[in-house]
């Protein structure tokens, strides 16, 4: 059997599938030591981001052609840092085989021969349980110099010694169980399952699982507080040569941000390269030297500093896929917080719309219809919030919801009634601080969109704000004026490209004078830096 674009398809939905049944099990894992615990989510939206693609095409289409769309989906739409590692694999295998329809063995064997980590389009850190599982795959595979094996047997060898390597890595090292690594085996264990038609591997994967997390002690998971240094997750989408992508990564290795990247270029030298990044300070990695089409930040911290995190206590049947129990303890049960996206034009307000809790697209372009859909799929209860600072991020935001709302079972997105960065910022610490309902999931999507929707129209009657037309007194005095009869408790003042010295010392003033707040305090005045070219605004909140 040749390899072809319904292969990989296959593959693709199948391990999507799979990582949504083990999403628990793997999230858990990743929070054994204190990481962030979303392997499992990201793997799984990534999967089926990638086999949305695939599946686009014919199915007698080529390997490569397949390969090449689920590269795409994964630059341009994968979620975290699993999303760099299988966009690396794949691209790897894409410029290891040639655009015919059938495959032979020997191309086979030469696409599973390549070494991602030595993959010249990308940068990553490799688990090293990664790198000696995809050794020995390669070993397995490798010997054959004079009689090259059947495809179904190369690509089974392959899926089958990553699996094995992957279990002896852990037992001679006792190193925990590397998420990212189970996640891979997975993947190529379905790809081996659509090549032969028999799904043996796959039934047997629960059980291997099972004897992997039995050698560990397998404490609690628990999502770790982030360093400072990696305080916020940054997705920065480029298009560029691979020279703009090496001296974009040369600047964050300078800055000390810890990052990975992974592309792809046409003939002519020229791609799309996705950036994943960890950093204390969003704007100092923003790539000043390369055409930037999407820049996604979140805050790092887990729902426990931004909403709340517990423990069922009456959870304890633990984990089990397949009729095998993996877990005996109780798993994490993560008390999540509503989605919601914020569209800024303002660089200065990207780290408190971050810290709000909601995904911040800075500057968001036609690109970033399909980053607002994948933020929509990644929603636990299909109910997806998005908030636009003016009428361009709008456009984007409609189109993004009428495409969802072309497709059936499809998660929805909610627009809010925005119009300025200040109502953006309100917004996000209104609604992203909401607490999913239980039991969650789509079963709660309607209280979800209900509580969404009141608690953005009272938040936006309750906020007002202001346009200072100039720098001159006059206008920021007026401005005032509009809003001083609300006697608000809090003042924010987001500065624009016209905003002059006294403009804040005058706010300062005039907050100072007004009549006190209900509660006899005088209200608080902050003062943000916007970084735009736009007129600076005033908000009245109460």
């Amino acid at each position: 059997m040749s390899l072809k674009a319904g292969t990989l398809a296959r593959a693709l939905r199948t391990a999507s599938d799979e990582t949504g049944r083990l999403r628990t099990f793997f999230d858990d894992l990743d929070g054994q030591n204190g990481r962030d615990c979303d392997t499992g989510s990201n793997a799984e939206l990534t999967l089926a981001t990638m086999a949305e693609a695939v599946e686009d095409l014919n199915s007698d289409e080529s390997f490569l052609a397949a390969v090449e769309s689920a590269v795409s989906a994964g630059i341009i739409r994968g979620a975290g840092n699993i999303a760099q590692l299988l966009t690396i694999i794949l691209a790897t295998w894409a410029d290891a085989v040639d655009p015919v329809s059938d495959l032979s063995p020997l191309m086979v064997r030469n696409m599973l021969l390549t070494d991602p980590v030595r993959y010249p389009k990308a940068f990553n850190t490799w688990h090293p349980a990664i790198v000696y599982s995809m050794e020995n795959a390669r070993q397995a595979v490798g010997g054959h110099d004079m009689l090259i094996p059947e495809i179904t047997e190369l690509v089974k060898n392959y899926a089958l010694d990553f699996e094995l390597a992957l279990v002896d890595h852990l037992m001679d090292n006792g190193t925990p169980l590397d998420p990212g690594a189970v996640v891979l085996s997975l993947f190529y264990i379905c790809l081996d399952a659509s090549v032969r038609d028999d799904h043996t591997l796959i039934e047997n994967f629960a059980t291997v699982l099972k004897e992997l997390v039995e050698t560990e002690t397998m404490p609690s998971p628990h999502i770790r507080i982030p360093e400072t240094s990696r305080a916020f997750t940054l997705d920065i989408l480029i298009e560029g040569s691979s020279h703009d992508a090496e001296a974009v990564s040369t600047h964050m290795v300078r800055l000390g941000a810890q990052h990975s990247y992974v592309g792809r270029t046409d003939l002519f030298g020229f791609g799309q390269w996705r950036f994943h990044v960890d950093t204390s300070a969003p704007l100092a990695v923003y790539p000043r030297s390369a055409n930037v089409k999407s820049f996604r930040v979140t805050d790092n911290r887990p729902d426990d500093l931004i909403g709340v995190d517990t423990l069922v206590d009456s959870f304890t049947e633990g984990f089990t896929h397949r009729g095998i129990r993996l877990l005996e303890r109780k798993p994490l049960q993560r008390v999540e917080r509503a989605q919601v996206v914020a569209l800024t034009q303002a660089p200065g307000m990207v780290e408190y719309l971050a810290q709000a809790g909601a995904v911040v697209l800075l500057n968001p372009t036609g690109i970033d219809i399909d980053t607002l859909v994948m933020c929509a799929r990644a929603s636990s209860t299909g109910v997806c919030l998005v908030a636009p600072c003016h009428e361009a991020a709008l456009t984007i935001a409609r189109a993004a919801q009428q495409r969802l709302d072309a497709e059936q079972e499809a998660p929805r997105i909610l627009i809010a009634p925005t119009h300025n960065d200040l109502d953006v910022l309100s917004i996000a610490a209104a609604c992203a601080t909401i607490f999913v309902p239980q039991p969650g999931g789509r079963e709660v999507a309607k209280t979800m969109e209900q509580l969404l929707l009141s608690t953005s129209k009272a938040t936006l009657e309750e906020d007002s704000v202001s346009r200072i037309l100039s720098s001159d007194d006059e206008a920021v005095i007026t401005a005032f004026e509009e809003l001083s009869h609300k006697r608000p408790s809090l003042w924010r003042l987001l500065l624009g490209g016209d905003a002059g010295p006294q403009t804040t010392a005058l706010v300062m003033q005039l907050a100072s004078a007004a009549p006190l707040t209900a509660n006899d305090q005088p209200p608080e005045v902050i003062v943000i830096d916007g970084g735009f070219s736009g007129p600076s605004l005033l908000q009245a909140c109460q």
